[in-house]
């Protein structure tokens, strides 16, 4: 299986791998994984969201003096 896949089976939204991939840092690099291998698979994925959203959010230099 990869990130994607597994992404898409859980949350219907392949692009949220990223949140698998971040809950599973021992596997740092790996985009596939080997049957048996146990992996994370966050159910409650807000948190991560909205830290996307933090990190992401473009704040004009202006607008925040």
């Amino acid at each position: 299986d990869s990130y994607m896949k597994l992404a898409n089976t859980y949350y219907k939204d392949q692009s949220l791998w990223w949140i698998i991939a971040r809950a599973n840092r021992p596997y740092k690099g790996n985009t596939r994984f080997q049957a048996g291998n146990k992996i994370i698979i966050p159910l409650e994925i807000d948190d991560y969201l909205n830290e996307f959203r933090r990190l992401n959010t473009i704040v004009d230099i202006k607008d925040a003096e």
